[in-house]
């Protein structure tokens, strides 16, 4: 790994390769079900090259990555260790029959979510990692659950994604890799979706606020009408704050009656106690100063742009007729 960053050859060694890690664990408890070794020993320098763009947090790279890995093992094993599945626990067992070992590939592709099939050329299964935005690791098992149904599937021919075919042509050791998870290319029978447990995330895949809860819905926003001292309006995704503050900002009049020429209100974005000091969650609205204490906010309008510009949606009041919730599920584009 000599191209990688020091810190992510750092996490490497601490966080994927240590024995007492929780991947390598995750490995141990697969290889004991299936009664064969597991090898996975991603292309650390290649997927970095891919990736980079979308980890600007660089320390949660190699430990989301792990988590993958980790959650693809746990749905393995829960469905291998559940009698429903039998007649695909025969079939798996087959394709491990000639090599006598689990061999787990990484690769990237433009997949909405983590994706595994069965290469058909090592044979080994293969993880896809989408390579358009980050993914949360923890919520991978079910996804993987359904792409297991299909994945020996010998009744529909398989194909290759067109993507990740190109992808792997440029290395003869990905090459010819199959995949059913193309719906556009081949229609997989309807599977009813697993009932699988969610992992919690690990610690260590998560970034710093400020860029989590800017990629991460539902985004929420409460305003808290305080009466005479103002209005605050909490959020988590710093940006509708931001544009909502410079709104009101840009819009706000000054005091005629005041010789000092200043506006009504005083208008503020304050840093999150969270974080390195770059995430602000909470924006004031209050009198200038208290030659402008009767000044009446009124808190229609900022509820307006909430809902019409900025397309949240209002959620059940709670905290007294002085608190409104609101929440958006559809991410903003980068």
């Amino acid at each position: 790994m000599p191209g990688l960053p020091l810190q992510l050859r750092k996490d490497v060694r601490d966080g994927y390769e240590g024995s007492d890690t929780p991947v390598q664990k995750s490995f141990k408890k697969l290889s004991e079900v299936v009664g064969y070794p597991v090898s996975c020993e991603p292309e650390w320098q290649m997927l970095w090259q891919e990736l980079e763009s979308i980890y600007t947090d660089k320390t949660t790279f190699v430990p989301t990555i792990a988590r993958v890995i980790e959650t693809w093992c746990h749905a393995l094993v829960l469905r291998l260790e559940d009698d429903k599945h039998e007649d695909w626990t025969e079939a798996f067992l087959e394709k491990l029959e000639a090599v006598r070992m689990l061999k787990i590939l990484i690769h990237v592709a433009n997949e909405p979510r983590p994706k595994t099939t069965w290469s058909l050329t090592k044979p080994a299964f293969m993880i896809i990692l989408p390579n358009k935005s980050a993914f949360h690791a923890a919520s991978s098992g079910s996804g993987f659950q359904t792409d297991f149904e299909n994945l020996f599937d010998d009744s529909k021919p398989s194909v290759s994604s067109t993507k990740v075919e190109e992808s792997f042509s440029r290395d003869d050791e990905w090459s010819n890799i199959e995949s059913v998870a193309d719906s556009r290319s081949v229609q997989i029978r309807t599977v009813e979706e697993p009932d699988v447990p969610d992992i919690l995330p690990s610690l260590h895949t998560l970034p710093r606020p400020d860029l989590l809860f800017t990629a991460t819905t539902p985004y929420l926003m409460q305003i808290s009408y305080n009466g005479a001292n103002g209005v605050t309006i909490f959020g988590s995704h710093e940006p509708s704050l931001r544009l909502l503050s410079e709104y009101l900002q840009r819009w706000i009049k000054i005091d005629p009656q005041d010789v000092r020429k200043i506006p009504y209100l005083r208008i503020k974005l304050h840093e999150s106690i969270f974080g390195m000091g770059l995430y602000h969650d909470r924006l004031t609205l209050e009198p200038f100063d208290h030659h402008q204490r009767n000044s009446v906010i009124n808190v229609a309008l900022i509820q307006s742009f909430i809902e019409g510009v900025l397309g949240y949606q209002p959620v059940s009041e709670h905290g007294g007729s002085g608190t409104r919730e609101f929440k958006r599920t559809k991410p903003f584009r980068p």
